[in-house]
């Protein structure tokens, strides 16, 4: 109703003044009058005054064009004494497009928002935080808004669960429609969300459900590839609802999830799903195409948690994850382990099939007997292998 949008703008004009001359200046303009023309009278007699004007929760009005008009008529007529900021969580158009073309307002847009080192420094030694962890850092950083639930009133670091899964449930998930919480919930078992990953997760139909809902701002990135980003602690709040309200649907949406991971040649990200639903021989045979690049980054810590929670009894009939887990336990000075296991491959005739699918291992064959040079040698000299890795 375009008419509650002139009395609570009544509303700002009476408080700017004194209480004496308040019943005056509370006579509204005849009820003849358009809303436009009420709406500019109120604003003409701001005329003088130096303000602030905040008007909060836009969004609510970004489809009702007469409302819309009649703000736009407002910020408009309003003097250069008086600032207004309008918050929204979607793109007001209608006059405002017009507006922003001719320079007569500014768009403040999600990532001009977003801090920067200095300025999440002051921001949390504001709130008396002297030496924040980095993560702390990371969370108020990449959302502003998140900083009092993340720090204390006393300054101490420590996440305040509940205050936050209030905000967002009322905020965020309370403002949305069935169909978008559904996709919001369903989503979260992935960090980045795609149409692609929308199909996958959510059927075909919920892509135009999607298409719309990046128009609505949220605690999340939009990628250069119109892809979203969900915010940590935003995306561990929806992941929390989804396990409460839809349990039966979460073990689908990670297999579905990690077979997609696959189809994009995601396979380090897929190891982790399938090792969260338990299944060890897809985690391991994701694990197979994870490990070239692993082992060309030289993630040892990686590649040996993951391989030791896939468990030995899986990955030791697979060449190519032993030779990453020699690999592994040589970068990360474990001598006597991976001696022991090459000592153990060598003398189950399985060395040969390893040096096969994984030349790059030879070396690494004669590193862990370092100080054994003739036996290195001697075992070396038995393959064939890639000096050069």
């Amino acid at each position: 109703n375009p008419d509650q949008l002139a009395d609570g703008l009544l509303g700002v004009r009476g408080r700017t003044f004194p209480a004496e001359d308040l019943s005056a200046i509370l006579q509204q303009p005849p009820l003849e009058s358009t809303i436009e023309e009420r709406v500019a009278s109120i604003a003409s007699e701001l005329e003088g005054r130096e303000l602030l004007v905040v008007i909060d929760n836009c969004e609510q009005i970004a489809d009702a064009t007469v409302a819309l008009s009649a703000l736009g008529t407002f910020v408009r007529y309003v003097s250069n004494d008086t600032k207004v900021l309008l918050l929204s969580r979607e793109a007001l158009s209608g006059p405002f497009s017009r507006m922003l073309l001719h320079g007569e307002v500014g768009r403040l847009a999600v990532e001009d928002l977003e801090l920067d080192a200095e300025e999440t420094d002051r921001l949390l030694g504001a709130l008396g935080v002297v030496a924040p962890s980095p993560q702390l850092v990371a969370d108020v950083a990449g959302w502003a808004a998140a900083a009092p639930f993340v720090v204390d009133p006393d300054g101490v670091q420590g996440f305040t669960a509940c205050s936050l899964a209030e905000y967002l449930s009322d905020e965020v998930l309370g403002r949305r429609s069935e169909q978008e919480r559904a996709l919001l919930l369903r989503t979260s078992v992935l960090a980045t969300v795609t149409q692609r990953a929308v199909t996958a997760l959510c059927g075909p139909d919920a892509v135009a459900v999607f298409d719309g809902f990046r128009t609505h701002y949220l605690p999340a990135r939009i990628g250069s590839d119109w892809s979203m980003i969900y915010h940590p602690l935003l995306r561990q709040h929806l992941r929390d609802c989804l396990e409460a309200e839809r349990p039966d649907e979460v073990d689908v949406l990670l297999r579905r999830a990690a077979e997609l991971m696959i189809d994009l040649g995601q396979h380090e990200v897929a190891v982790d799903k399938f090792l969260d639903l338990g299944d060890l021989e897809r985690a391991a045979d994701a694990a197979e195409g994870a490990i070239a690049e692993l082992n060309e980054r030289a993630e040892w810590v990686t590649i040996q948690t993951s391989l030791d929670r896939i468990g030995w009894d899986v990955f030791s009939s697979r060449p190519r994850l032993l030779g990453a887990y020699i690999r592994s336990l040589y970068g990360l000075r474990e001598f006597a382990r991976a001696r022991a296991l090459v000592r153990r491959l060598t003398v189950e005739n399985l060395m040969g099939e390893i040096v096969t699918v994984d030349p790059g291992v030879v070396p690494y064959l004669g590193l862990v007997y370092h100080w054994r040079p003739l036996d290195a040698l001697d075992l070396v000299n038995q393959h064939e292998g890639d000096f050069g890795a």
